[in-house]
């Protein structure tokens, strides 16, 4: 097996068992940290929604990641958009050359 073949399994294998344990986090990241400033503009006092920063920022009541929980976002995030980046890439590859495989 090629050099490159192994990578894009391992790419795929990576994804596949990250994907589904990064979600959740990824998503509520994104939708606290977009629903609090717009909270804060309409008028809504910080001390109702400082619960919202508190998941932003990884205190979920009895586990607390914040001193963690970023930099364990940010770099699956990442590890997401390279191994998919990978797959995109091959499977360009493949629809520019029919007889890849």
């Amino acid at each position: 097996m090629a050099i490159s073949q192994r990578l894009q399994r391992l790419a795929r294998q990576a994804h596949r068992s990250l994907a589904p344990v990064i979600l959740l986090p990824i998503i509520l990241t994104s939708l606290t940290g977009s629903l609090y400033p717009m909270l804060r503009s309409a008028g809504i006092a910080k001390e109702k929604i400082k619960w919202m920063l508190q998941l932003h920022s990884g205190n979920f009541l009895i586990l607390n990641l914040k001193p963690i929980y970023p930099f364990l976002v940010g770099l699956s995030t990442l590890l997401l958009a390279l191994t998919g980046l990978l797959m995109v890439l091959r499977a360009g590859r493949r629809a520019a050359d029919p007889l890849a495989r």
